[in-house]
Order: C-alpha cells, then structure tokens, then sequence
C-alpha cells in the first residue's frame, strides 16, 4: 500500500515538473490527477484500500505537522526559560512494526521531532531506542509516539 502512496507522490511530482512551477496549487491538482488515474486502472493495481490508505497517510502528515509545532513550542519554553531543567534521557520504545519501510519512517518521525533522536533500532527490530531532551515520564512518551505516530504507520503498511 505504502507503493501505491509512492506512486501517487511521485506522480504528482511529476505533473509539477512538467508544470514547471513548483507551489501547493500544482501539487494538489498533480496528485488528484494521478489519484484518478490510479482509480481509473485500479484493476491494473488491485488495490482496494488505496484510497482509505490515502486518507490515511493526509491524516499521519496532519498529526505530524500538529506534532512538530507542539514540540517546537516546547523546546522554544525550555531554551528561552530563565533556568534551563532538562533531564535528558534514551529510553526503549518497544514498536510492532515490521515492515523496514515502517521502521525507517517511524524512526524518521521521531527524528525530525524536535527534542527527540531516534538512536538505534534494535537487531531484532522490536525496539527503537530514542533519545528524548525532556524525560519526565518515559511511558508517557511512549504512549506518543505510539498515538501520533505508530498506530498510523501500523494501518498503512498493512
């Protein structure tokens, strides 16, 4: 599913460079275009959660965008604070996802977070171990990035 995503994203970049103007407008109408096309050879693809999965991945790239500005806002709090308390720390964040595409997203997301650092991931790719600014209580983000996060990339590799 995650294929067809890219398909469509690439699509769209495509009608933008066939555009030759690069802004939201030209995205938007590149990738509603390739989504039609898509629906319109959608035998050839045979893929019938396509759409749903869509749906899905705007809704991830909604809650990541509300994620980075609410993390921002707090990095912003504890650097422009009179006293700087942090208590940095890496914890384990046990993660479901097998799927390698998944994992490097997920690990990514965590990254681009800011305050937060995906470090590792573990051999048997059941941990992400990730370096957070502020650990006050670790299960508390855990149960973030798990909300925000894995649960989306979970539904989309499926």
């Amino acid at each position: 599913m995650i294929g067809l995503l890219l398909v469509n994203l690439v699509l769209a970049l495509t009608w933008v460079a066939l555009q030759g103007d690069l802004n939201a407008i030209n995205f938007v109408v590149g990738f509603l275009v390739s989504a039609l096309v898509i629906y319109v050879f959608r035998q050839t693809f045979f893929r019938p959660l396509y759409f749903r999965k869509t749906a899905l991945a705007a809704k991830l790239v909604a809650v990541f965008i509300y994620e980075l500005i609410m993390a921002n806002l707090s990095v912003l709090r504890i650097v422009f604070s009179r006293r700087i308390e942090v208590r940095s720390g890496v914890i384990a964040f046990p993660t479901a996802l097998r799927d390698e595409v998944a994992l490097t997203m997920l690990a990514n997301l965590i990254t681009l977070t800011p305050g937060t650092l995906t470090l590792d991931i573990s051999p048997d790719k059941r941990y992400l171990f990730v370096h957070t600014l502020n650990l006050e209580d670790p299960e508390e983000i855990k149960r973030d990035i798990h909300r925000a996060f894995e649960q989306y990339l979970r539904e989309l590799s499926r």
